[in-house]
């Protein structure tokens, strides 16, 4: 810093001074909402609430990994079944018909 002049080095200065100001402030007047609370916008301002309303899954709860993992399952039942019925099942009928008929 002994190559910037003066001017430079007390607007650095200032600007450091500000921002670390404005940290502090930021922290005194927001905080963060925790697990149960949720950040509510009034005509007063955000405030935070602690209720959750009923129909909000949170994204932690058991209720939400055991309906993930029934959605993982009907997933791969589709992916699994669904080409096979296409591709063995859908002409079965037409098939039995010509065996029994004997024509090609």
């Amino acid at each position: 810093m002994q190559h910037l002049p003066d001017s430079v080095l007390l607007v650095l200065c200032v600007l450091l001074q500000a921002s670390t100001e404005k940290e502090g402030e930021d922290e005194d007047e927001a905080e963060e909402p925790t697990v149960g609370q949720t950040m509510v916008t009034t005509h007063h301002g955000p405030t935070l609430r602690t209720s959750v309303p009923k129909f909000i899954i949170l994204h932690y709860s058991p209720f939400k990994a055991v309906w993930d993992w029934i959605i993982l399952l009907l997933v791969l039942y589709t992916a699994v079944f669904t080409p096979y019925v296409a591709a063995f099942l859908l002409n079965e009928d037409e098939t039995r018909y010509m065996t029994q008929t004997g024509s090609n």
